[in-house]
């Protein structure tokens, strides 16, 4: 028996890969990837699953600019409080370089919201 809860990360590709380790029972959550998973549209669908299977789950995605890290935060401030794992911005860990000197690191939305939407 397992202690550990089980979350599908980098198998998560396909809305039917999550509908199948969801419906199985297979998972306890999900890292998912906004690009991994085919984008926002989907990545909202993957979200209201996992809010009807209560199920916890990130808002990520792989290495990505500032653009890509928005769009993380702002989906990740649509999950309900208490299914939401986080959203990880990639852009603070790494950093380009240029012949020059080192290019400046991103500002990628790092606090919190003011209010959270009301779930009630």
């Amino acid at each position: 028996m397992v202690q550990q809860p089980i979350y599908l990360d980098e198998s998560g590709v396909s809305l039917n890969t999550v509908i199948t380790a969801a419906g199985t029972g297979l998972v306890d959550g999900f890292g998912m990837k906004v690009t991994r998973i085919g984008g926002l549209m989907r990545m909202r669908a993957f979200r209201d699953l996992c809010d009807a299977r209560n199920l916890p789950h990130t808002s990520d995605d792989a290495y990505g600019g500032d653009v890509i890290a928005a769009a993380c935060v702002h989906l990740g401030v649509t999950i309900r409080p208490d299914l939401n794992e986080g959203a990880w911005i990639a852009a603070p860990s790494s950093r380009a370089t240029t012949a020059r000197r080192p290019a400046p690191m991103s500002r990628a939305a790092t606090s919190p919201c003011r209010k959270a939407p009301d779930w009630a």
